[in-house]
């Protein structure tokens, strides 16, 4: 009967170290998990990050789109306004000019109308 009772007490001493194994094996199992959900977590970080990201480049795209398609119109009306400025400028020196010689010409005929005098 101590025998048996040696032999129990030896197999419950094996099982309870098999069981302190599946313990230790559990336990490693839980810090790895935790480990993954930590990483996860990153990973859903990143992944919000990213489509934020996204989400703005869309946004700046859009506004450069708008932006070229209003572009065109705008360069032609400044383009009409810088020539109607050049237009001014020609026609106001055409003016001065015209006017300078129109006195030149007056002077000219003064001159040759006192010399057939004199």
């Amino acid at each position: 009967m101590e025998n048996t009772l040696n032999l129990i007490l030896q197999e419950l001493k094996g099982v309870n170290g098999r069981l302190d194994s599946l313990e230790q094996g559990q336990k490693a199992l839980e810090q790895g998990q935790k480990a993954l959900e930590q990483r996860m977590a990153s990973v859903e970080n990143r992944m919000t990050s990213l489509e934020q990201g996204q989400q703005e480049i869309r946004k700046d795209l859009a506004e450069l789109k708008e932006s070229h398609l209003e572009l065109p119109s705008g360069l032609i009306d400044n383009f009409g306004i810088f020539n109607k400025s050049i237009e001014e400028l020609i026609q106001d020196r055409t003016y001065t000019l015209n006017k300078r010689l129109y006195d030149v010409e007056s002077d000219i005929q003064k001159i040759m109308r006192l010399q057939k005098i004199v």
